[in-house]
């Protein structure tokens, strides 16, 4: 979605730019940081993005970046208009993803930024995370953090919620269009040819696929699976996916 906006010249369009506010979203999840300390942070961190933007006279900026999964609060504060594009992604296919990528193992890249249920003391697997596989803890995390950036979108008319397969995989460019005219861009004509072209085109594509599909897994998996995200699924509008074929 950032590649397709940037090619846009009346937008800057990022993807995850640096720094990625991760640490800072984690410390205000966990109570560490207050609002206005987060406001503070956020200003400075992308202070050199936003003045770019103004010094090229670009008519919107687009940041994509999940690391951004606690400050929708904090951004309602920062800009007087905004709109939050919240993408959900089948959770199976996250799980998929993060198993092939090694969460929650020593081989996890970001171990020591991943939230962990540890961090939530009234989150109901707080006790039982020690003793969590490494396929449970991806379970849970997908959910968490899904149900944190839905919880502040849900009720907010300047948010909005797509299916990332909807999105992506389907013949159906009206919800494209829906969106791209909801962030405040007319003219769709030009957007509309290039992502129907492109949209099927993974940039920051996982190559590693050793982990099983998920209708694949074993019954264990499925179940697990199940008592960990079944209930954020369904909430997302997934009502079907217990019917693993």
């Amino acid at each position: 979605m950032a590649h397709l906006f940037s090619k846009d010249s009346r937008i800057l369009s990022l993807h995850e730019p640096h720094p990625s506010m991760l640490d800072i979203s984690n410390k205000y999840i966990k109570g560490f940081v207050n609002e206005s300390e987060v406001i503070k942070e956020f200003k400075h961190k992308r202070y050199f993005y936003f003045r770019k933007a103004q010094l090229e006279k670009k008519e919107l900026y687009i940041e994509s970046n999940n690391r951004l999964y606690s400050l929708i609060p904090v951004i309602k504060e920062i800009f007087e208009d905004y709109r939050i594009i919240h993408i959900v992604r089948d959770g199976r296919e996250v799980v998929r993803s993060g198993m092939n990528r090694k969460y929650y193992t020593n081989n996890d890249v970001f171990f020591k930024k991943r939230i962990m249920a540890l961090d939530f003391k009234n989150d109901e697997y707080y006790s039982q995370w020690n003793e969590m596989s490494s396929f449970e803890k991806t379970c849970w995390w997908w959910q968490k953090k899904d149900s944190i950036i839905y919880s502040q979108v849900k009720n907010c008319e300047k948010a909005r919620t797509y299916k990332y397969e909807e999105l992506f995989f389907s013949n159906d460019a009206q919800l494209f269009e829906e969106l791209i005219r909801f962030i405040g861009i007319d003219d769709v004509t030009s957007q509309k040819k290039y992502f129907l072209q492109n949209r099927n085109k993974k940039i920051n594509k996982n190559n590693l696929n050793n982990f099983p599909k998920w209708n694949e897994w074993n019954d264990e998996q499925k179940n697990k699976f199940n008592l960990i995200a079944g209930e954020h699924m369904q909430e997302m509008g997934y009502t079907n996916f217990l019917d693993i074929k």
